[in-house]
């Protein structure tokens, strides 16, 4: 610990307050015997007179003083001023002892734990793509166009000549087969009501089998101009395939086929166009108007597409003259929507 001073004031108070507890405690006087003794040197002086013992008391008071002077008059160290601490030196055998100890021991020098360099994530190699090879578009493939010849071969096999024989005269027109009874062979033919109707026998013709056919009357709209007749049987009979006639375009072509006139031989075959689709109110249908040469003898073929569909059944055609003004190419065929619903009422099946 170090040395402080101690305030000169602090050791004042303390050494009155001990001398007053020292004069307290401590008698004067004792009474002794009457002897006296006198006693010199540095010890207090005893007075000894027979049985009565007088002791001088010290000067304590005196005594202390004198301490704190020499007290105060010795160096006092300052102190702020930290002492040096004391080297212990150790003993030279406990020292050898250790060197000794030592040598014998082995030391192994700790290997240092490394640390491991993260290996780098390889950053991954973009496969290249492959260069697109440009595709060519392909050009459409036109679809074949038949020919007129082609599609006559086709369709020549459905069309018939029918003759209405009545006791008023002989009439003439066309009739085109829309269903073939498979078992049978027995063929369904739509032609105009205004061919057949009145007639006491009908006989149907063609060119692609020989000989005549008697034929039977079925059913007709005489409002929409329309009958069917049916005949047996030729193996030779084919179906026509119906268009759409509401999908038609003004300008298309279109094919008229029909026994104009009677003429000996196969059927006339006449083309035009799609002049306008009308509608025919009065007598509940749709008509296909063409530019197609009309005359007698062509009721009830068909008006075909150039891909051999039918788009109506050819019935009438206005010739002649209105006041100064020729007429020409002025035909007109039931349209294939009214004849679907036509059929439909009569209860036929119509096959494609």
């Amino acid at each position: 610990m170090p040395y402080t001073r101690v305030p000169y004031f602090f050791l004042s108070l303390l050494f009155f307050i001990f001398s007053s507890c020292i004069d307290e405690t401590i008698p004067r006087t004792h009474d002794l015997t009457p002897t006296k003794i006198e006693v010199t040197d540095a010890q207090p002086s005893v007075l000894i007179d027979n049985d009565e013992i007088q002791t001088e008391t010290p000067d304590i008071r005196a005594t202390i003083t004198a301490l704190i002077k020499e007290a105060l008059a010795a160096e006092v160290p300052d102190p702020t001023e930290i002492p040096s601490p004391t080297i212990d030196v150790l003993p030279p055998d406990y020292i050898l002892d250790r060197l000794s100890q030592l040598e014998n021991t082995v030391y192994v020098t700790p290997t240092p734990t490394l640390t491991p360099i993260p290996t780098p994530t390889p950053t991954p190699t973009q496969t290249p793509l492959p260069t697109p090879t440009p595709t060519k578009t392909p050009k459409p493939i036109p679809t074949p166009t038949k020919t007129l010849p082609k599609m006559l071969e086709l369709v020549l096999p459905s069309v018939v000549k029918v003759k209405a024989i009545s006791s008023t005269g002989d009439g003439y027109g066309t009739g085109v087969i829309f269903s073939v009874d498979e078992e049978t062979g027995r063929a369904w033919i739509l032609t105009n009501d205004h061919v057949v109707t009145g007639s006491d026998q009908i006989i149907v013709s063609g060119g692609f089998f020989r000989g005549s056919l008697d034929a039977v009357f079925y059913r007709s709209n005489q409002v929409q101009d329309l009958a069917v007749i049916h005949v047996c049987c030729n193996d030779k009979f084919r179906p026509i395939t119906f268009g759409d006639s509401l999908t038609l375009e003004l300008g298309s072509d279109v094919i008229a086929i029909g026994f104009a006139l009677d003429y000996p031989g196969s059927p006339s075959i006449t083309k035009g166009i799609v002049s306008g689709l009308r509608p025919d109110p009065e007598y509940d249908r749709w008509l296909v108007q063409t530019d197609a040469p009309l005359n007698p003898g062509n009721s009830g073929g068909p008006l075909l597409t150039p891909e051999g569909h039918m788009i109506g059944i050819n019935t009438f055609g206005i010739r002649g003259e209105i006041g100064e003004t020729s007429i020409e190419n002025f035909g007109f065929a039931v349209a294939e929507q009214t004849i679907t619903e036509s059929l439909a009422i009569l209860s036929l099946v119509v096959t494609d």
